[in-house]
């Protein structure tokens, strides 16, 4: 067998991925064969496994080497064990049976009078304990958190994080240890102790309070690293020990919150350092980055949090890409604190929609739409349509929802509403989302003084561009329903954009002419035409123009598309029956105006829309398992229609006592558990108050759901953290999606979750938010769906397991 240097070489001379995996697979071979031979001595058996370990940093397939380096863990020879823990911790994982081999050797090393084999054996604990060596081992844990050594004592502290980890059930035997390791002066040690405590806090809030003491120690300790002179041994990039600084601040964050007596205690160091703290290298932006962090956690005061956003202000205008992007996302969720403070940096982030790193753009976009209110929305939405007309096709949908939404929210008259909507049709076309169009057309049915307006500018930009379907569904609704203003009207300023613009019987007809021999045509245009011209027949006078447009419809007569044959029969049927033909054509009912609600600081990857994509009431729909064919009515409740055959009236029969059963049980979509209109009869749960489901939410042979709701005094409603868990065993959960829908008079905001992909026993976590009138009771109708090898899997789930009025 060739030597470890003489290996590398021959892989690193390979000119080919075909020569090395030539060599990897010979020398793999021979690997092998040395394994099974007993008489090779321990030198040759060492630089085996080292060779081994080079092939498991190259991906290759090292499983039978797992044995050979547990064999190593039972040496007496300090190499030997040594090259053993390592070869275990990079081979084996908590999943592998052969793990259970290795807790023997482990335990005999923890009770080892040699401080670099304890070391070994809790660095190795630490990277792969499963649940069952965390229990099996704990006790040895414990008693190691008390050595005299102080190495040993951090690195027990690192794999005491491990342990209560994979067994949270024992935190309690390491709560008051952690507590006595704070006497530590070891940076190192006390690193590793705020760590562990960072880490029992995010496990269980409750263990918080009784760290409240340690604020003034951890106050001394951050201020003494800022104002002393340098640690050679801890100083980095000109800041001394930065990474001591972080935790302590992460720490303080958690410790801070929601708490204005420790705050008061913290205040002036967090000033001291955010003033103090040299920002021109990358390390002291880092402390800097954690410090306004934790400013902006806890209840600090408003002076003290407009200069943290300022010193945010400052890395935007940075020309390194990972602090503009850090410092647009720490950003977004303080824009509704401190707007004023966030306002004054509106021009730098909108500067940053340029910007070619797309994940920079993408993080502008969400912080653009958090600044959005009465005095800027003209500002920002004139710069978002500017970026909608360059940016990428990916984004498209989503920023014309997002600008939808603001001018349902904020838009200063019914004028510039429609031209923003017209413009926005004009530029996202084919990626408009359906519940924008129907926002659209709804709007304009209600703004009677501004129907001829909107007709005139639909007409003059359907002409000027026919690609864009949702520019050419709005304007053949609008002609449909308003066409006969345009023939009697008088001019107006619509006219100014449009100077050569001559409308009348023959010009509104050769615009559906073009329309439909146009190659961009869909079937969807051809049937909004086709309803589209039978109501302009009965609003034009000229029997010639009648006559055009019955020889328009005719010509379908014998289309390929049932649905658009049936229409053009049906339609060129009612030229004979002109009385029915009124009737059937007559002008639609005014529906009622209703906010889009889309929250407007929604996640990247909501932006990410194809132009076929689910409304957010098909997806409630499918939720509670109504048809696809109820989803106009069900719009009303979340944000006008989105079907536009109902707009433009394409339902040819009257509604039958089953459709209108149909539609009162819609219309009763958001009070889906019952008659839940006033407050519960139950108690309000009042103060600080937080609860855990004692149950899983859902469980089957892949995936563990739990729900776990919290509510904290003076933050109003509900936050339910719903935690994925990989049960399998045996592969990785993928396309992890949760929809819900809550009691009727509540409102529900679904955030991102973190992660759609978890391995086996790993995690994800994702946030709902929950408001309403107090006292409620909170129920969930929840439809969770996930992929595992290929298979696709949906259930739905009711979920009231929270206390009676938690809100």
């Amino acid at each position: 067998m060739t030597s470890l240097k003489a290996f590398i070489k021959s892989v690193r001379s390979c000119k080919t991925i075909a020569d090395e995996r030539n060599v990897v697979q010979k020398e793999a071979a021979a690997i092998r064969s040395s394994f099974r031979e007993s008489s090779l001595d321990p030198h040759a058996r060492r630089e085996t496994i080292l060779k081994l370990l080079y092939l498991f940093t190259l991906g290759e397939r090292t499983h039978f080497g797992q044995i050979e380096c547990v064999k190593l863990l039972a040496s007496s020879k300090f190499t030997d064990k040594r090259l053993g823990y390592l070869g275990t911790m990079l081979l084996l994982d908590e999943n592998q049976e052969v793990l259970t081999l290795v807790t023997n050797s482990i335990n005999n090393d923890l009770n080892s009078a040699n401080p670099y084999v304890v070391s070994l054996a809790l660095s190795t604990l630490g990277n792969i304990a499963s649940q069952e060596m965390a229990r099996d081992l704990f006790q040895d844990i414990v008693k190691l958190l008390s050595s005299p050594v102080n190495n040993i004592r951090k690195k027990a502290t690192i794999c005491a994080m491990r342990i209560v980890a994979k067994a949270p059930e024992l935190e309690e035997d390491f709560v008051e240890y952690s507590k006595k390791l704070f006497a530590e002066s070891d940076s190192d040690a006390l690193l590793a102790t705020i760590t562990f405590a960072i880490g029992l806090c995010q496990n269980n809030p409750a263990l918080v309070p009784q760290y409240y003491y340690l604020v003034p120690r951890l106050v001394s300790e951050l201020k003494s690293l800022g104002s002393t002179g340098f640690n050679l041994e801890y100083e980095v990039g000109g800041i001394n020990n930065p990474f001591l600084q972080i935790k302590i601040l992460q720490f303080l964050a958690i410790l801070g919150s929601n708490n204005p007596e420790t705050t008061e205690q913290m205040n002036d160091t967090l000033a001291q350092i955010a003033t103090n703290t040299e920002s021109s290298r990358s390390m002291g932006e880092t402390v800097l980055y954690e410090c306004v962090r934790t400013i902006l956690a806890v209840a600090a005061d408003s002076g003290l949090r407009t200069v943290g956003i300022n010193i945010f202000g400052k890395f935007l205008a940075s020309k390194e890409h990972n602090s503009r992007y850090v410092a647009l996302n720490a950003m977004a969720p303080v824009a509704e604190i401190e707007p004023n403070a966030v306002q004054r940096h509106r021009n730098t982030i909108l500067a940053c929609l340029q910007d070619p790193d797309v994940s920079i753009r993408r993080s502008a976009l969400e912080l653009s739409y958090n600044l959005i209110n009465e005095q800027t929305v003209r500002v920002i939405v004139r710069e978002l349509l500017a970026h909608l007309e360059v940016c990428d096709k990916e984004f498209k949908a989503g920023i014309s929802t997002q600008i939808c939404s603001a001018a349902d929210r904020f838009a200063p008259d019914r004028k510039w509403h429609i031209d923003t909507m017209i413009r926005v049709l004009s530029l996202s076309g084919n990626y408009t989302p359906e519940e924008v169009l129907a926002g659209f057309l709804v709007l304009v049915a209600n703004s009677p003084d501004l129907q001829l307006y909107t007709a005139q500018k639909l007409f003059g930009a359907t002409k000027a561009d026919i690609s864009q379907e949702a520019l050419v569904i709005a304007a053949i609704w609008v002609i449909g329903e308003f066409g006969d203003k345009m023939i009697v009207g008088t001019k107006t300023e619509a006219f100014e954009t449009y100077p050569d613009m001559i409308i009348n019987e023959d010009t509104l007809i050769d615009l559906y002419s073009t329309v439909l021999d146009s190659q961009y045509t869909s079937a969807a245009i051809e049937k909004y035409t086709l309803t589209s011209l039978i109501k302009l027949s009965v609003r034009l006078n000229s029997p010639s123009s009648t006559e055009r447009i019955r020889r328009l419809i005719q010509r379908f007569s014998k289309a390929l598309d049932v649905d658009i044959q049936e229409r053009s029969v049906e339609y060129s049927n009612l030229f004979g029956h002109n009385d029915v033909r009124r009737s059937a054509a007559a002008p639609m009912p005014v529906p009622e105006i209703k906010v889009l609600e889309r929250v407007l600081k929604s996640s990247a990857n909501k932006l990410k829309a194809k132009p076929v994509t689910k409304s957010n009431a098909d997806l409630l729909l499918d939720l509670m398992g109504d048809e696809p064919s109820q989803v106009a009515s069900t719009v009303s409740a979340t944000g006008g229609p989105t079907a536009g055959a109902d707009l433009l009236g394409m339902n040819d029969s009257e509604p039958s006592a089953s459709t209108t059963d149909a539609n009162k049980n819609i219309q009763d979509i958001l009070g889906l558990f019952g008659d839940a209109s006033g407050p519960s009869a139950v108690a309000n749960v009042s103060g600080p108050y937080s609860v855990t489901s004692e149950e899983e939410g859902y469980v089957d042979e892949n995936l563990r759901m739990t729900l776990e709701g919290q509510r904290e005094d003076g933050v109003p409603g509900l936050t339910v953290l719903v935690r994925f868990y990989n049960v399998s065993g045996s592969g990785e959960l993928n396309d992890i999606s949760l929809a819900a829908a809550v009691s009727k008079g509540l409102k529900i905001q679904v955030l991102p979750i973190a992660s759609t992909s978890i391995g086996n026993g790993a995690s994800t976590v994702q946030k709902l938010k929950v408001t309403g009138p107090s006292g409620m009771n909170v129920k969930f109708r929840l439809k969770l769906g996930y992929t595992m090898n290929g298979s696709s899997k949906e259930s739905q789930i009711t979920f009231a397991k929270f206390p009676a009025g938690i809100l």
